[in-house]
């Protein structure tokens, strides 16, 4: 199911869920009322566990990024280290004693 489905049927069942829990209301069916807030209940709980499944992306995906930041500054830092070791070697070399 993608992401337009979900929002889509949770959107259906909090819908389902508030005229259920009218109609109960009205009718003074205490079982109907209590089905329709249940079934709200479960569509407001959808939404936040689709958030929080949304917030879990967003920091894996961070953390990728971070990692390969460190990779790459890690990797530079090794390169110009060298070049300086290089160029000191190179010139201890050419140093009269």
């Amino acid at each position: 199911m993608n992401d337009f489905e979900r929002k889509l049927n949770r959107t259906k069942n909090k819908v389902a869920g508030v005229i259920k829990q009218t109609a109960g209301k009205i009718t003074g069916d205490d079982v109907l009322e209590l089905k329709g807030r249940m079934q709200s209940a479960g569509a407001d709980l959808q939404k936040k566990t689709d958030v929080d499944d949304g917030i879990r992306h967003v920091k894996q995906s961070v953390e990728k990024g971070k990692a390969h930041v460190e990779q790459k500054f890690n990797q530079a830092q090794q390169s110009v280290a060298k070049k300086i070791n290089d160029s000191l070697d190179e010139r201890q070399q050419h140093k009269p004693k």
